[in-house]
């Protein structure tokens, strides 16, 4: 999944997933990816939420090391 999105040729990617591991894979990896956008959904059919990657990862503003360094503590928690 990872490896699709930093090769996509797309503006923007939306990630369906139910597992919180794939948003921390997002969180880490995501300065490998090309995109502007990337969005994770969550929630029920009926109640579907998206989750902003990319704005996330502006607003902690950590370096590439740090982000990726989130997929450890993680695994840890």
């Amino acid at each position: 999944m990872i490896l699709y999105c930093t090769e996509s040729q797309a503006c923007s990617i939306v990630i369906a997933a139910r597992n919180t591991d794939v948003l921390v894979l997002l969180l880490a990896h995501f300065h490998k990816m090309p995109r502007e956008k990337v969005l994770l959904t969550a929630g029920t059919t009926a109640n579907r939420k998206y989750i902003p990657i990319h704005t996330i990862v502006k607003r902690l503003a950590f370096d590439n090391n740090k982000m990726e360094s989130i997929t450890a503590f993680h695994a840890i928690t």
